[in-house]
């Protein structure tokens, strides 16, 4: 680790005799400032922001200050602290600062912002023809690593063809970039972005213990974005509402397709309203549930006033069907 104050020029004699009046007056003092060990660059210019640890240390206005012109670093490039103390003396509100770092900072060049909106408009071009990526609205995100093989690349005039290997469909996805640069050059690079899907997913408004049924008030419909195609999310409300909760869910949390079962309807010794149909008539009665069900299972019930059993379809809360054939029948 080194430290260089900002050199300043002036002669011997007066250095002596200003260090000794700051002694005593106290006005002449050096910020010590952390540099980064590595500076992005990304085509533009570099900002006192990109250069030190700690930028919130800094007025807003300083933060945006120029240090380096974008072009004058290479990728790969070792900048001395020394070089750099130099470049800070451009703007007086820097001359006061000390310099903390290593010896030497590495230059990493990524992509332009001009050069990724095209990569980026390209790709999205090239999968809205495809299924099933046309069919979902889609983003792609780059990743350093995809940003600094297009760096390499060079400087996309046009972006010709797109390819994806095939598989994966989220997610990283791996293709290849073919077009040509201002000189007409062929030019390719291969990344793997990440792909997202715009997907609905349903959230619970309030915690609710196990065992509760969800009502239409108690979940709420949340737009995300995703980079898998797991189907284990609830997607709509409706899809959820009427049924239970088989575990504790807090607030907000995302209801998996796991979390939901049919709710109870009937418990053993539970009166249940049975309609019993054929054809075009019905009739309803009073049973007794001779053992537990839910939504949709077919139960066992007793008819109080004639004793006889058979099983009914249950459809609501203590509400069960009976489709009778020739006559119900005792199992």
């Amino acid at each position: 680790m080194k430290c260089f104050a900002l050199p300043i020029a002036f002669a011997s004699c007066w250095r002596l005799a200003l260090l000794v009046w700051a002694a005593f007056s106290g006005c002449l003092w050096a910020q010590v400032v952390d540099v980064r060990p590595r500076i992005i660059c990304r085509g533009s210019p570099v900002l006192l922001a990109d250069v030190v640890t700690y930028p919130e240390q800094f007025a807003t206005t300083e933060q945006k200050l120029v240090i380096c012109a974008g072009d004058e670093w290479q990728h790969g490039q070792e900048v001395s602290l020394r070089s750099l103390a130099y470049l800070f003396l451009r703007h007086e509100s820097l001359r006061h600062l000390q310099l903390r770092g290593p010896a030497y900072i590495q230059i990493v060049r990524l992509a332009g912002e001009a050069q990724l909106r095209l990569a980026r408009q390209a790709v999205l071009d090239e999968l809205a023809q495809r299924l099933p990526w046309r069919d979902w609205q889609i983003d792609v995100q780059f990743s350093a690593a995809d940003e600094l093989a297009l760096a390499h690349a060079g400087s996309f005039s046009q972006i010709r063809h797109v390819t994806t290997e095939p598989g994966q469909l989220l997610g990283q996805v791996t293709m290849t970039l073919v077009g040509r640069d201002q000189a007409e050059h062929d030019m390719t690079v291969r990344i793997s972005p990440r792909v997202l899907r715009q997907v609905t997913r349903v959230a619970l408004t309030g915690r609710q213990p196990a065992g509760h049924v969800l009502t239409a008030d108690e979940v709420i419909a949340q737009t995300l974005w995703v980079d898998d195609d797991r189907q284990e999310f609830v997607e709509r409300p409706e899809e959820c509402t009427g049924f239970e909760l088989d575990r504790l869910v807090n607030a907000g949390d995302l209801l998996r397709l796991a979390s939901l079962r049919k709710p109870t309807c009937a418990v053993r010794g539970d009166e249940v309203w049975v309609t019993c149909c054929k054809g075009p008539l019905s009739v309803r009665l009073v049973a007794l549930a001779e053992e537990s069900g839910r939504l949709g299972d077919e139960v066992r019930v007793r008819n109080r006033l004639s004793g006889k059993v058979f099983r009914a379809i249950l459809t609501a809360h203590r509400t069960a069907l009976l489709q009778i054939g020739e006559a119900p029948t005792t199992p």
